[in-house]
């Protein structure tokens, strides 16, 4: 009876490895009760597919199949991160169980002389150190793997296909192995030197996933100071223009002044009326700009209107929250990147309109920009992939919405609802604005 329990015990702890493995590797999307119950659940899952089928050693290649989709589900509603990583991560971890498992059953075997199917079907104290130290190994690999493992790992499509494909295969190569050692004992040996190669590849595999992921990272680096670049020259071009606007201005004011003065002179004072009238309507008109209580959300919007203006968009603003409570560096960030995506689109269209609004709904801020277009974006690129020449360089833009979005435990959603695109984004509201600015610009 004690053998049974021990067999339990050993799938138990080969389970707790598993799953704490892929919980500190990929992290909870969330912590809540859902959360908790789905590793219960996943965690019962497993112990019922490895405690089952893999006591049958015919069936040890489809458990192990089966707890790849178990931990690729559990990854997936769970746990954070992009998909190719829940799909490397969940093989890979196998990789590792079934490497650890035939590694240290066939050492043993050759250490203590015993074939490989004593070692798996006598429950003895050989059996049971190699059990133990197997799940030892199997768990040193795990800490080895999370102690170098980088805080952001994302892969280009291109090196995705072949480093899933690896592990898997080398799962699919152990599992023969080992069924092919039970039927004949006399090739270990070999089997030894096999499990020891497809150590290597997996290592190296890791290696090659880990180097690519920290290379795509720079590159996404690299792409985000290239958007800053732009960001900061097109900033300078519009306090350039805002400058000589000022210029501009103060020398017509001064023609202003000395007809006024004319006017006053001569006594016409219906004609001064008129004429400072025109002066204040023409004003108002060109250099209506949009005043709220953050500075910052003042010198984006106003910047960006201003670009939109030379480019004949019109731009119409109507905001009763002045996003306060998020860093300045975000702002320009969040809104840079949606005006000049809208920018960009509704500058091609017929009306040639954006529209922004900022507003407190319940516990949320919804900020919404629309703009005009000429044909659907949505039907003929539904992931709004960018369309320039060097993808590696651009379409940051979206990414970064994303990034932020995310940073606040916002959504983000895209639309498009007649004739306009509509990006809607809700952050949870951490601020009671009153109502500041309604303006067109």
């Amino acid at each position: 009876m004690w053998m049974i329990f021990f067999e339990k015990f050993i799938t138990a702890v080969e389970v707790t490895i598993i799953v704490y493995f892929l919980i500190k590797y990929l992290g909870f999307k969330k912590c809540d009760r859902n959360t908790y119950l789905g590793v219960g659940i996943m965690w019962g899952l497993s112990f019922l597919s490895i405690g089952t089928l893999s006591w049958y050693f015919d069936f040890e290649i489809y458990s192990t199949l089966l707890q790849i989709i178990l931990n690729l589900i559990f990854a997936h509603i769970f746990l954070d991160g992009a998909l190719h990583k829940k799909i490397f991560i969940s093989i890979f971890m196998m990789a590792l169980v079934a490497l650890s498992a035939g590694f240290i059953s066939i050492l043993f075997s050759m250490i203590f002389q015993r074939t490989f199917v004593e070692i798996i079907t006598v429950l003895d104290s050989v059996r049971v150190t190699a059990l133990l130290f197997s799940k030892l190994f199997l768990f040193q690999s795990v800490m080895l793997v999370l102690r170098i493992k980088s805080k952001q790992e994302t892969l280009a499509r291109v090196d995705i296909i072949p480093l899933i494909v690896l592990p898997l295969l080398s799962v699919i190569t152990i599992c023969f192995t080992l069924e092919t050692v039970f039927l004949n004992p006399s090739i270990q040996e070999y089997a030894l030197y096999a499990t020891c190669i497809v150590a290597v590849i997996n290592v190296a595999t890791y290696y090659l996933f880990h180097h690519l992921a920290k290379a795509k990272q720079l590159q996404d680096n690299y792409a985000l100071l290239e958007l800053q670049y732009d960001y900061e020259k097109k900033s300078f071009e519009g306090i350039q223009e805002i400058y000589e606007n000022i210029s501009r201005i103060q020398h017509d004011n001064k023609n202003h002044l000395l007809c006024i003065l004319g006017l006053a002179c001569s006594q016409n004072l219906e004609q001064v009326v008129a004429y400072t009238q025109a002066i204040l309507d023409n004003y108002d008109v060109a250099h209506n700009n949009v005043r709220t209580n953050n500075q910052i959300l003042d010198i984006v919007l106003n910047t960006k209107f201003a670009a939109a203006q030379r480019q004949g968009v019109q731009c119409y603003t109507g905001i009763s929250n002045a996003l306060t409570f998020m860093n300045a560096d975000d702002i320009c960030v969040l809104l840079g990147n949606l005006l000049d995506n809208a920018m960009e689109a509704a500058r091609i269209s017929a009306d040639k309109k954006i529209i922004i609004a900022i507003h407190s709904e319940g516990n949320f801020v919804r900020i919404q920009v629309n703009n005009s277009i000429s044909e659907s974006v949505l039907e003929r690129n539904p992931l709004l992939l960018t369309s320039k020449q060097n993808a590696s360089f651009h379409g940051i833009g979206i990414k970064n919405i994303r990034k932020i979005v995310g940073e606040y435990q916002g959504i983000v959603e895209f639309s498009e609802a007649d004739g306009f695109f509509v990006a809607s984004i809700f952050l949870p509201d951490r601020t009671n604005e009153a109502q500041i600015s309604t303006n067109s610009v």
